[in-house]
This record gives structure tokens, sequence and C-alpha cells, in this order.
């Protein structure tokens, strides 16, 4: 259990949110963008038990629904990124890794029966249940009509994101952003925002990732397999389900059936591949090195072949660099990319070419083995810092090719706003022909459901 220390400063009684505590209205387009998976995170660790959602606050009774309940709740101003919070676990990796409020909303049944009282999503969530159940006799091998069945309408989405506070509560919807939507880490780029606010905004992130993710992976399948995934999926939940459950279910079923799980393949990080890198931080004399942490960002060969010749030549500028003491970790970023759903993750074949071929030790090496572009190889070098609490305020390093170096500095900063929404750095800067520095930003930590293969 994560450490917790609360600023207590008001005991309350909770009330139903007035009309100040309604999210107002705004595009959901634009609170939609892009976490190194908790694998990165060395404190991480599974949690199977949903009372930890309620660990770091005092409750009188459940959620506040009735108006009735009093709770002690921290400071909102308090509430921010840790990199000690433990994030809470389903049985579905993927789920959790990139629709991360959808399991903590399930996980909690206070929460899930606050959606069953609300008569908005209680009709929603029979209305959706309904057409999701009849879907595999009615649609038969008709995408559009499974379509229409599973994935919420742009005003269900809307309707759910104005009624999920209401039917909370104003003290639930603070434990659920103060305990969790805030430390950790996950939905930052709302942090700016009221507990109401961002509840809103992290469930609209959510929902839109969820269409994109249907079409790319449930009607991408052929009409007979999906109409089995859809089968499989309704035969194994006998139960009632949540006005969100069908779409998040066929998603997260229909990657399974193509066995896209790059995301959480090499989970957990931090007692696998990381152990020894991350048992080496707590050590490292971070004065000894002009950079912190040096990025290799991968390059995959379009053919059979594990290591591609580019992603050879990056290796050995980076073992240069590293012999030369400019940083005492690399961090070898690269997913499995080249070709499409190859065997061989970049970064894994960067990390053997280096030991074996460099006599790079293991503790020195890091490696992200999800990016799958360059806006995701800074991210997630961003998100590494963070989470294994690296030293923010001190410079990394990128060390590529000229080519991509290049790149890197003319023309990622605005794929990087274009793809993610924001720079996952404060400042970057070319160094020489093969190197870049930059300084990491917290925003790299939202997680970007819209790529649920390295969100």
């Amino acid at each position: 259990m994560r450490p917790v220390t609360l600023l207590i400063v008001a005991i309350a009684a909770c009330v139903p949110p007035g009309p100040g505590d309604t999210e107002p209205s705004r595009d959901a387009s634009s609170t939609q963008v892009g976490e190194l998976d908790a694998g990165l995170d060395a404190a991480v660790a599974p949690q199977a038990d949903a009372a930890v959602l309620d660990a770091s606050v005092a409750v009188a009774g459940g959620p506040d629904s009735d108006g009735g309940d009093l709770c002690v709740l921290a400071d909102a101003g308090t509430a921010d990124f840790d990199r000690a919070y433990e994030f809470v676990r389903s049985d579905a990796g993927v789920q959790d890794k990139a629709f991360y409020l959808l399991t903590l909303l399930s996980a909690d049944e206070r929460i899930r029966s606050a959606f069953a009282r609300d008569a908005t999503l209680a009709a929603m969530a029979t209305t959706r249940e309904a057409a999701f159940r009849t879907s595999p006799e009615r649609c038969v091998n008709d995408v559009s009509c499974y379509r229409q069945s599973i994935v919420l309408s742009a005003t269900d989405i809307a309707t759910a994101r104005a009624a999920l506070p209401k039917s909370l509560g104003s003290c639930a919807t603070a434990r659920l952003a103060q305990n969790h939507l805030r430390p950790s880490g996950s939905f930052i780029r709302h942090a700016a925002g009221t507990d109401t606010e961002l509840l809103g905004a992290a469930w609209a992130d959510a929902a839109r990732a969820l269409t994109e993710g249907f079409e790319q992976f449930a009607a991408s399948l052929d009409p007979a397999t999906l109409r089995a995934v859809v089968t499989k999926v309704r035969d194994d939940l006998p139960g009632a389900m949540g006005f969100y459950e069908p779409m998040l279910r066929v998603v997260v079923a229909a990657m399974a059936a193509q066995g896209r799980d790059e995301a959480i393949r090499y989970d957990p990080l931090s007692s696998g591949h990381n152990a020894a890198a991350i048992a080496a931080i707590a050590s490292t004399v971070w004065a000894d090195y002009p950079y912190t942490v040096m990025l290799v960002p991968g390059q995959g060969p379009e053919g059979t072949e594990p290591f591609s010749p580019i992603g050879k030549k990056r290796c050995d500028l980076a073992a240069d660099n590293y012999a030369s003491k400019r940083a005492p970790f690399l961090l070898l970023s690269g997913g499995h990319v080249h070709p499409d759903r190859t065997a061989y993750s970049e970064a894994i074949e960067m990390k053997k070419y280096l030991m074996a071929e460099k006599n790079i030790p293991e503790a020195a090496i890091l490696i992200d083995p999800y990016a799958r572009h360059t806006t995701t190889n800074l991210r997630n070098l961003a998100r590494a810092i963070f989470r294994l609490g690296i030293p923010s305020e001190r410079k990394a390093l990128v060390t590529s090719d000229p080519v991509q170096t290049l790149i890197i500095t003319y023309q990622t900063p605005g794929d990087c706003r274009k793809d993610l929404g924001y720079e996952p750095f404060t400042s970057l800067n070319k160094v020489n022909s093969n190197d870049v520095s930059l300084l990491p930003s917290k925003l790299a930590l939202q997680v970007d459901g819209r790529d649920p293969l390295d969100p």
C-alpha cells in the first residue's frame, strides 16, 4: 500500500452537485490525447482488492448520492502525480493499460451501484445491453449492425459525461479524482480542472478511444470472427452490464483475437528486463554525468531479420557516448513495428546487441519495448524519467543517426503537438549531428488509449 499524507481541510456534508459542479460543455476532441506502462514503475504492484480505492480517505458510508454522508477530503491542490501510486488491476491487462478509468469504475461496487441507481445511466445500460446481447442473431455478418449495437453514439457519450459526476455525488467524485485520477498521472492533461471536470474529460478520452478501437480492431475482423468474438463476450458475461461495458469488452476481446498484446507483453518490466537498471538508479551519482539517461530510438528492419543496420549504427553511437560517461543509463526504445506484427521488438534486439557486442552492463540498460513512433519514443522517455525517479530537472540525451536527429530537432515537436496534443518535453535542443538534449514534461504521463498497442 502506498504511503498516504493527507492535508485535511474540511469535513463537510456531501450533497448532490449543484449547477456549479456540472461539467461544462466542450468538444470531446479537445480533451483527447495521449503512460511508459506501469511495468516501468518500480513501485507498481498488482492490486486486486478494490478497497484500495478508499485507502487515502476516511469515509462515513458509501457514495454520497443521497446527500447524507460525511467525508474527509484531501485538499484538491495537494493531489498530484505520485510515483508511489498503486495501480488497481483487473484480469484484463490491456484494459488496465489503455482504459484505466474504466478499470477504476468497474472495480468499485459502490460506483457500479450508483450508476445502477441513476436513471439516465441505468436506461443507457439497459438499452445498450439489450442491443449487444441480441446482436449475434440480428447482425450475423453485418459489421455496421454490430457497430450500431455496441458502440456508444456521440449523444450517449455526451449524456454519460454529464451524468457521471451527478450519479456519484461530489464526495465520491472527489475520492475518485484525488485518490486515483490525479496521483496516477494517467489523466494529467486534465489535472488543472476541478474534480468534476477531470472525471468528465477522462471519460470523454476513454469513450473516444474505444470508438476508434472498435474500428481498428473489431470492425477489421472478418464478419464471422467478429460474430464469434461478440458471442463469446456475451456468453462469458451473463450478469447485468454497465453502460460502457459492451464496447469495452468487445474492443479488448477483438484485440486478443488478433494477438495484439504488445502493450503488456513484457510486463512487469520492473521485475524483468529493467530490474537491474532500476536497482542501480537509487545509488547513481547524477552529478558525475552531464545527462541523466540516453534515449536510443529503434529502427526495425522491413524484412524478416531481427535487427537493422541503421539500428546497429545508432547502438554504436550510443555505446561511444556511454563509454565517454555522458549518461549512466541507456533507454532503448522501440516496439514490434517493422514489419507490422513482427516477432522482434526493436528495444529487445538493441539490448541483446549492446550487451553482447559492446559489453554494456545490463544494470545500465532500460528498455521501452512499446514505442511505435518517434513521438512516442520521446514521450516514453519522459514517462520513464518521472516514474523511475530519475532527476527531471536535469537534461536527458537522445542519440541517433544524423537523419533522425534532424527529424527530431525540426519535425518531431510539431508531430507531437499534432499526434499527442502536446510536447512531451519543455525544451529540446540539437547538441551535434547525432545528439539532441531535452528536459521532460510531466504531460507525458497522460495515457492515450487511441493507440492501445502503446497507450
